[in-house]
């Protein structure tokens, strides 16, 4: 005996058929998503748990399952990831663009931002070259060659200090050699790299 689908899906369906057929292909069957993203376990989102009719289902997923497929939306990432995690991924992802935070108005990727500041930024401070004998200057890198030549009297004054410390005839012996790498402080030298410098002042 064959009788319409109880649930107006417009289907024929034989006695004893019903409830296979309101299970596996009714379209006005009430069905759960149950989708699950590839990447959703790590980023902690349970599998979808949305209702609807089953007609309704292939368009859920296609435009509103929070576990739909979509691309990272910054320049040079090939993530792909659940929609529910899109927003989050964004704002850390390490391709965003973004602003040097010393100001130096540089704008790259976000992971670009550490060796940026540590090897090129002009606003990165960095110790003064006579560090070591008392000068306690930290200067943007961009000025870092005027203070060694406005300040070579105080490092001079700085290198003597420390040779008569250590007295003896060492100390007669690097005097001259010190003195000289003072004075040609004003001269054109390049800044040290801040690779082994752990401040990091952004």
């Amino acid at each position: 005996e064959i009788a319409p689908c109880r649930l107006g899906c417009g289907a024929q369906v034989a006695r004893g058929a019903a409830e296979a057929h309101e299970a596996h292909s009714c379209q006005r069957a009430t069905v759960i998503c149950g989708a699950m993203h590839p990447h959703a376990a790590a980023g902690g989102l349970p599998r979808c748990a949305a209702a609807m009719p089953r007609m309704q289902l292939a368009a859920h997923r296609a435009r509103e399952c929070k576990h739909r497929d979509v691309p990272c939306g910054h320049d040079g990432c090939d993530e792909r990831l659940p929609f529910a995690l899109l927003v989050g991924h964004e704002e850390h992802c390490g391709k965003r663009l973004s602003h040097c935070p010393l100001e130096c108005g540089a704008v790259m990727p976000a992971q670009a931002l550490s060796e940026h500041m540590h090897v090129s930024c002009p606003n990165f401070l960095l110790p003064c070259k006579y560090a070591a004998h008392g000068c306690t200057a930290r200067i943007p890198r961009s000025q870092w060659e005027s203070h060694l030549a406005a300040e070579a009297p105080m490092h001079l004054a700085l290198l003597e200090k420390a040779l008569m410390s250590k007295g003896g005839a060492k100390a007669d012996a690097d005097s001259g050699a010190d003195k000289a790498a003072v004075g040609q402080d004003g001269d054109a030298e390049q800044p040290p790299s801040a690779a082994g410098n752990d401040d990091d002042d952004g």
